[in-house]
């Protein structure tokens, strides 16, 4: 039996993302930080749209996006983020919480949800908090 894959790196201690699937929760974890050149902006799109496409056949799913070393970024770069955006829900994703610690970046995180149409995006500082959130979602679901 083959293995999958869930959890995907890229980049070095100064720019860089992580992806991580947590199936127990049905949840896609994002860490992001420093400035991202094109390339990484590329190589995080295709990623994370093959781990959204992983997740999407089990139903709904949600996102966790620590992004507290995440600065604003380039235009370009930014347009990988809401490439990613603009398919996540059509392939199942319920609710996107951000871990913020900067008030830039997430202004930039909320006009890319926005613009792309996020079904249910909000950003907390503190991780138990998105989490509780997140599950109120599933809560929801199950009434």
């Amino acid at each position: 039996m083959r293995e999958r894959k869930d959890v995907w790196r890229d980049g070095d201690e100064t720019a860089g993302y992580e992806v991580r699937i947590d199936r127990a929760r049905r949840l896609l974890r994002f860490e992001f930080w420093g400035y991202w050149q094109l390339a990484l902006g590329v190589s995080y799109r295709d990623t994370c749209i093959a781990a959204m496409k992983m997740l999407s056949t089990g139903g709904r799913w949600s996102v966790l996006a620590n992004i507290s070393r995440y600065p604003a970024q380039k235009p370009e770069v930014a347009k990988c983020h809401a490439d990613t955006m603009v398919v996540a829900g059509p392939l199942g994703m319920a609710r996107a919480a951000n871990l913020v610690d900067n008030t830039l970046s997430q202004m930039q995180i909320r006009r890319l949800s926005r613009e792309s149409g996020l079904p249910e995006f909000a950003f907390f500082q503190d991780e138990a908090a998105a989490l509780a959130w997140i599950e109120s979602e599933d809560d929801k679901d199950s009434r």
